[in-house]
């Protein structure tokens, strides 16, 4: 898994943005990042060499040596005491500064305090769980000898660069320049920090050996992790990142970021260090990771400010919360299903789990237009 950025930096800055510039058709690497977006779709990005393009930029070094930002979402004024010093008004708050990494510990701490969060999280890999007899064990070995065979040695390049630093790849998605979007490199902190935490807790818990362990002829190229196999760590946190870029880009980036999460998680299939279930789990488990995670008041923080970097403004967007399902609850459950294309076991458990959002980061008339339909066969909605 992925820990902290490395202070190194065997390129400059303006190097490396140039570089980026010239790849994504950004010029400078800077400015608003959709037009690279624009050349970035899943089925791009799961080709078998779809990632060449990164890689030439990967090879020129993308890692950045981030300067301390200014963070602070509300501003105090300074006053003058008796012996006439400026100094802080009370309760007020002062610009400071945040390197995204110690940023991302502050929201980590944040999320330890949610009230039993081990719970939901134990309850997705439970129900995913892990092959624990033999046949359904060999047969996940088997194909890990086939990837160490069939993919390895063509992935081996992107493999190792992912194994020490995976974060260039979630920066070029967002353009690069990542020096000007310090809330974006938090929130891909976020997801390392998270994603590490919730990780090393589980596989304590489950204390799943890894492939190599049980069958040594898959001899991985790296040192194995010193630590169990389940749940895959590399593949929570990229799909946690995933998961925030797609919040902070309101869905723009949501699926050239999972098509990348996805790789990452599946290059340490390839490399022999993970089992697919590992993987599998892994996903799901990001989903419900950030559906906490989007609850604590720090994240939300960085959000908006990750947002302000990437539109120059806060965009206004809505979210529609089923409060209560009225006694006409078999018609609020098709009205779900039609709203969100959910079927309708899914719709069902949305309803009767109110309250719960039916939809999220969407304009007002859309939100006028589903308030109007729930309403109209007799449910509760709140706007947020």
């Amino acid at each position: 898994m992925i820990g902290q950025y490395s202070q190194s930096q065997s390129q400059s800055q303006s190097q490396s943005q140039a570089t980026l510039g010239t790849v994504a058709g950004v010029a400078g690497g800077g400015g608003d990042f959709l037009p690279f977006y624009g050349m970035l779709s899943s089925e791009w990005l799961t080709e078998p060499d779809g990632l060449g393009l990164i890689d030439v930029h990967l090879e020129q070094q993308m890692e950045l040596n981030f300067t301390a930002a200014t963070f602070a979402p509300v501003y105090g004024d300074a006053v003058k005491n008796d012996k006439g010093l400026e100094v802080i008004a009370a309760g007020a708050r002062k610009p400071v500064t945040w390197h995204p990494v110690f940023l991302a510990q502050a929201v980590l701490g944040e999320f330890c305090t949610i009230p039993d969060w081990q719970t939901p999280l134990k309850a997705v890999l439970d129900e995913k769980g892990y092959p624990t007899t033999q046949p359904g064990v060999d047969d996940e070995l088997r194909l890990l000898v086939y990837y160490s065979m069939a993919e390895r040695s063509r992935r081996l390049p992107e493999i190792l660069k992912q194994a020490d630093d995976f974060r260039p790849y979630f920066n070029a998605l967002l353009g690069g320049n990542m020096v000007a979007k310090t809330a974006c490199a938090a929130l891909i902190e976020t997801g390392l920090a998270v994603g590490m935490m919730v990780a090393m807790n589980f596989k304590y818990e489950y204390n799943r050996a890894r492939p190599w362990q049980i069958y040594p002829p898959l001899l991985p190229p790296i040192a194995t992790p010193a630590h169990p196999s389940f749940p895959n760590g590399h593949a929570l946190q990229s799909h946690i990142i995933a998961r925030l870029l797609s919040l902070a880009t309101y869905g723009a980036l949501r699926a050239p970021a999972r098509a990348m999460a996805d790789r990452i998680g599946k290059n340490r299939e390839f490399l022999g260090v993970h089992f697919p279930s590992d993987t599998e789990a892994s996903e799901k488990l990001a989903e419900k990771v950030v559906e906490l995670l989007k609850g604590t008041s720090r994240f939300k923080e960085i959000l908006v400010r990750a947002r302000s970097e990437l539109f120059g403004m806060e965009r206004v967007f809505f979210t529609v919360i089923l409060t209560k399902a009225g006694s006409r609850k078999d018609e609020v459950i098709n009205v779900v299903q039609d709203i969100t294309k959910l079927d309708h076991k899914d719709a069902q458990a949305l309803v009767q789990g109110a309250p719960k959002p039916v939809k999220e980061n969407i304009s007002e008339d859309a939100v006028a237009k589903i308030k109007k339909m729930l309403e109209a066969v007799g449910a509760t909605v709140k706007i947020k």
